[in-house]
């Protein structure tokens, strides 16, 4: 069946179609979707080459767009054509339409689009030039964000997700502020490793506590610092169904109510909620929702509390107030307080700058996957130097990416380091004489991971690697050459 036959076809099943099932858009869609579908197996099955000219002109005729914004045949031929792999560089037409398909007024076009965006330098640069990262359609803005992240980190691609990063109004959105957060590699969740935090407040888990409790729904200030407790009962955490080696005090209802007051020597910058929970749970500290969360932990989890939110943890008497309800199966609750603390390094290793040369004296460093390192360096020479580690084979990419942030207005400020996703850890800018460190933890996967200097000019000659084996790897080398 010939491509032309079945764009006819099309068009005369959605006449038919949009008589028979007026107002549902989406069965219409589905129907020629199973038929556009049939189609595309049989060419790409039978690898039928010849058609690609008509599909290139299927696939570039928006007037078949509908009222909905539906352009089926233009979708199917997309996904066909690369089917039949006439979009892996060779065709010149072929391209251009797939590359015009990016400014189609129908949102399923754009998407097949930004999906079939090469994972190349070349497919970064289009996806920044094609303004789908600014657009006003939320979906397919967020749709762009998602691919932005699975493409290579261009100079132009960094340049345009800073500007999306930087709009107030993103942070009202959480679907694409959490897809940003993906782009840039950072957490979109606030728990941290228990091995970065020292508790102040001890949970169950590091001594005997005593909390203030009741089974029955109390007054709607039960959180509030000025609230009587004193006709609650006295319990000992964790709280559960079942007394044993972890339980020390009975809970068996539905829900239960927990205060505890606490004592600071100095007001928290980075606090972190040390819990466990089963079921839902709702925490405040001095009358203030702090956390909540819905289902079960387990085990104990270390939550960073918001920024926003840690002016509660205040140097003096501190009260700390949890709801904690079950919905079913076990149930317990317990809590406790700590700070970031510093992080204990697995690997120490100690590097200077060469005097008068752009060069650090070692440049070749071995450790394990997942182990924390710490990195010093001392700049024992004339100029300004960083250490900068990047993520395995990034550093054709990164480079030529550091030349274009350098010369922007926010370098100086951001220390000539971009906020990039390769980026693992990264020293402050250091003056002649100066020194410092950062410690991180490798990923989990063995590479050889670049490190290099990111002060104007430098990154090609200042450069070493760090050479990450298998956790379990026997190397007897040093971990430093």
């Amino acid at each position: 069946m010939a491509i032309i036959d079945i764009d006819r076809m099309y068009k005369e099943m959605t006449s038919t179609m949009k008589n028979t099932f007026e107002g549902t858009p989406e069965l219409r869609y589905f129907l020629a979707k199973l038929m556009y579908l049939k189609a595309i197996d049989d060419c790409i099955e039978e690898n039928k080459k010849e058609l690609i000219k008509d599909l290139i002109t299927i696939a570039g005729d928006a007037s078949q767009t509908d009222k909905d914004g539906l352009n089926a045949p233009a979708l199917h031929a997309l996904w066909t054509l690369d089917g039949l792999h006439a979009l892996n560089g060779k065709n010149g037409e072929a391209n251009t339409v797939a590359k015009e398909a990016l400014s189609s007024s129908s949102y399923a076009v754009k998407r097949a689009a930004l999906a079939l965006l090469p994972e190349t330098k070349e497919g970064s640069e289009l996806l920044a030039s094609s303004g789908l990262l600014s657009s006003d359609d939320p979906q397919v803005r967020l749709a762009a964000v998602v691919r932005a992240s699975e493409l290579p980190e261009s100079g132009a691609l960094y340049t345009e997700m800073e500007k999306v990063a930087k709009e107030e109004s993103i942070t009202s959105d959480k679907w694409l502020n959490a897809a940003v957060k993906v782009y840039f590699r950072e957490l979109n969740t606030e728990e941290v490793e228990p091995a970065s935090v020292e508790i102040i407040v001890p949970s169950a888990d590091e001594k005997s506590t005593t909390w203030r409790y009741t089974n029955e729904k109390p007054a709607e200030d039960w959180m509030a610092s000025g609230f009587a407790d004193t006709n609650w009962k006295s319990g000992e955490g964790m709280f559960g169904g079942q007394v044993g080696d972890r339980i020390k005090t009975e809970w068996k209802s539905d829900d239960i109510w927990l205060r505890k007051e606490f004592t600071l020597d100095e007001a928290l910058d980075e606090p972190v909620i040390k819990i466990a929970f089963d079921d839902n749970y709702e925490l405040y500290i001095n009358g203030e929702a702090v956390l909540a969360e819905i289902g079960a932990s387990g085990q104990y989890k270390f939550m960073k509390v918001d920024e926003e939110k840690s002016g509660l943890f205040k140097k003096g008497k501190n009260l700390m107030a949890v709801h904690c309800k079950n919905t079913g199966g076990g149930q317990h609750i317990d809590v406790g307080i700590g700070k970031i603390g510093k992080v204990k390094a697995d690997v120490i290793f100690n590097l200077k700058t060469v005097s008068q040369k752009m060069a650090y004296n070692k440049t070749e460093l071995r450790a394990k996957a997942g182990q924390t390192v710490e990195i010093i360096l001392e700049n024992v020479d004339q100029m300004p130097h960083n250490l900068v580690v990047i993520a395995a084979g990034s550093l054709d990419t990164f480079g030529p990416l550091v030349d274009e942030f350098v010369v922007t207005p926010d370098a100086v400020k951001m220390g000539y380091v971009p906020n990039s996703r390769y980026v693992l850890g990264a020293t402050e800018m250091l003056d002649p004489n100066e020194s410092g460190s950062i410690i991180f933890t490798l990923p989990d996967e063995p590479g050889t991971y670049p490190f290099v200097c990111t002060f104007p000019g430098h990154w090609r000659f200042m450069q070493g690697v760090i050479i990450v084996t298998a956790s379990d790897a026997n190397d007897a080398k040093d971990n430093d050459v």
